[in-house]
């Protein structure tokens, strides 16, 4: 596969901070490296990769050298995450009969990109499962579900001119009725983790750090575009 195609492939892949992670950790392993809980100086054997992860959303990689650290060390850092919408706790609300889900603009994110195009969700969720346990899995809808639709013209007719975005008061996702129907069954609580049994002895979910990401030729990327 070509540079560009790797970084393609890469990229569709690393919706969020910690598809990020695992899509670099998968890499990783692929080509030797050996993945750490901590570091022991004692048991690096040199030349040899090694690697490990921060709340499945930082990860340092590095190859043991064969010289002390004050003979020089080269280094290269970048970040795991990325612009984009951070779904708020109890998202879900009703207006004028749309069904809309609040968010929350995380980073520098440029605003007029996310009008009018397909939009879809990922992250990381936490659940209690059938034995009782707490764990985390990645989700990524990898389709089109919400959409923040811009005002008619007649509505704003300053919109080729000096459009102004307020992302509090109508940068709100709609969404369809089958995310809603998710909503309703499983209660997006994001950034809380549920750690009770339900019930029904069945899965307790709660969506964390989870973000709109948008479509890009209905291939989703974080809510994803």
């Amino acid at each position: 596969m070509s540079v560009v195609g790797d970084l393609l492939e890469f990229l569709s892949e690393a919706t969020t901070p910690f598809h990020a992670v695992e899509a670099m950790r998968a890499r990783l392993i692929s080509a030797g490296f050996v993945e750490l809980k901590a570091v022991d100086s004692a048991r690096l054997q040199t030349g040899q990769g090694y690697f490990l992860t921060r709340n499945d959303s930082s990860i340092i990689a590095f190859r043991a050298g064969g010289l002390a650290p004050e003979n020089g060390v080269r280094l290269i850092g970048a970040h795991t995450d990325s612009p984009n919408l951070s779904i708020k706790p109890n998202p879900v609300k009703t207006r004028h009969g749309v069904v809309q889900l609040g968010v929350d603009v995380y980073g520098g994110a440029l605003l007029n990109p996310w009008f009018d195009r397909d939009l879809s969700m990922a992250g990381r969720v936490n659940l209690v499962n059938a034995s009782g346990d707490l764990e985390s899995r990645l989700v990524d809808f990898k389709r089109p579900i919400a959409i923040i639709p811009s005002l008619a013209i007649h509505l704003d007719r300053d919109a080729n001119s000096s459009r102004s975005i307020n992302p509090r008061g109508i940068f709100c996702p709609c969404y369809t009725p089958w995310i809603h129907w998710l909503a309703r069954r499983a209660p997006l609580i994001l950034r809380h983790s549920s750690r009770s049994k339900s019930a029904t002895n069945t899965p307790t979910w709660a969506m964390s750090v989870c973000s709109i990401t948008k479509c890009l030729s209905m291939t989703v990327n974080h809510l994803v575009w």
